[in-house]
């Protein structure tokens, strides 16, 4: 199985109409099979279409959603998905802003889970995450992409996101993934990357036979500007693909960052091949 993880920045980036013809190339190549996008945007004043027959759900969707084009330039390559698409607040004062997933493999369920304590989808730090869950071979896997808050939050820390994701999970069964921005740092202790670990989820990046620098950022993006002013410029990980099993990959890979592709947004997307 492949997967894939990006925060898309959309419809926030400069050159975007560009920057998602590179992405569609850069997933074209790869043909991940499970893709995890976050800041997936659409303009919420913009006019409302009809979804294609491969979307699954009632969520409205107009003219200009990142996930709608995505998957129409996609699908010009000769590459079908099924997608979904959670709109979970507003962003900048002008756009829906959600998460979304496309998947090779039909989606047989969809979960929405209100992470935050408030549900106000006029509050930017309402938070949300969107679980699917497909077959593949007869065996059932869950997915769940997130977008979390930050760890000195304090009205909505990712320590209480966490612990409310984790909770709702427990119950599922079969192989799960936890993919998306985690907005935590695996080089500070005692945070959400540690909290996560400690409750049994394994990070694919630590066991992956083949790997890089793992750099998924840098401390100039949204939410991290006040606390890294003396270094700017460094790297961060803090976009992750989770599993509740112990499992090794043959690889694990920053794309879309300059090196295996063009740079198209303040993430870089992460590869995994299993």
């Amino acid at each position: 199985m492949k997967l894939f993880t990006l925060n898309t920045h959309s419809l926030m980036e400069e050159n975007g109409d560009i920057k998602l013809q590179q992405t569609a190339d850069t997933i074209a190549f790869y043909q991940p099979d499970i893709i995890a996008l976050q800041e997936v945007n659409q303009r919420y004043q913009s006019k409302e279409v009809t979804a294609p027959e491969s979307f699954i759900g009632d969520t409205k969707i107009k003219s200009d959603n990142y996930a709608l084009h995505l998957y129409e330039e996609l699908k010009k390559r000769g590459i079908s998905y099924y997608w979904c698409w959670l709109p979970i607040k507003i962003g900048y004062d002008k756009f829906d802003e959600g998460i979304a997933f496309l998947s090779r493999y039909p989606i047989n369920k969809i979960d929405n889970v209100l992470l935050s304590k408030q549900n106000d989808y006029t509050n930017w730090k309402t938070r949300r995450s969107l679980g699917i869950q497909v077959y593949i071979n007869s065996k059932e896997y869950w997915f769940y992409n997130v977008h979390m808050g930050w760890w000195n939050d304090l009205e909505e820390p990712c320590s209480k996101h966490w612990k409310t994701l984790q909770n709702h999970i427990e119950s599922k069964t079969g192989r799960i993934y936890l993919m998306g921005d985690f907005n935590s740092r695996d080089d500070i202790q005692n945070e959400g990357y540690t909290c996560i670990q400690k409750d049994g989820w394994y990070d694919l990046y630590i066991n992956a036979k083949t790997k890089d620098d793992g750099i998924t950022a840098y401390m100039n993006i949204d939410g991290w500007e006040e606390s890294n002013k003396a270094d700017m410029k460094k790297g961060m990980r803090i976009d992750y693909i989770f599993c509740n099993e112990g499992i090794c990959v043959q690889k694990h890979q920053n794309v879309l960052n300059g090196k295996n592709g063009p740079i198209v947004s303040d993430h870089f997307a992460i590869y995994v091949e299993e």
